[in-house]
């Protein structure tokens, strides 16, 4: 391997390493106290991280990606994200009413 390489690769684990960190920030209170719309975001950016390091056919790597998260038992919402990237949105729930709209995503 060359250095170019090596920086590519550490590059890429760096990155599912903070999105593995930033997922198990999420306590079991705060996701239940989360909406399936914010949830549902939070997986497609995780999956876009984890598919931005990858070399491959889209495709391809997508079903590998899928066929690891399945044997870990990781979190469904993750699983499709990476399956079907562009599966409809969950709907708003009437607590968004309260929320500003930057917030909403």
């Amino acid at each position: 391997m060359t250095d170019a390489d090596l920086v590519a690769e550490h590059t890429a684990l760096l990155k599912e390493f903070e999105a593995v960190v930033a997922t198990h920030r999420h306590t079991l209170e705060e996701r239940e106290q989360t909406s399936p719309r914010v949830l549902w975001h939070e997986a497609q950016k995780e999956a876009e991280r984890l598919l931005e390091g990858s070399y491959g056919g889209e495709e391809v790597v997508r079903q590998v990606l899928a066929e690891d998260l399945a044997q870990r038992q990781a979190d469904p919402l993750l699983y499709k994200a990476v399956i079907q990237p562009d599966a409809p949105t969950p709907e708003y729930w009437t607590c968004h009413a309260l929320v500003p709209p930057q917030v909403l995503v």
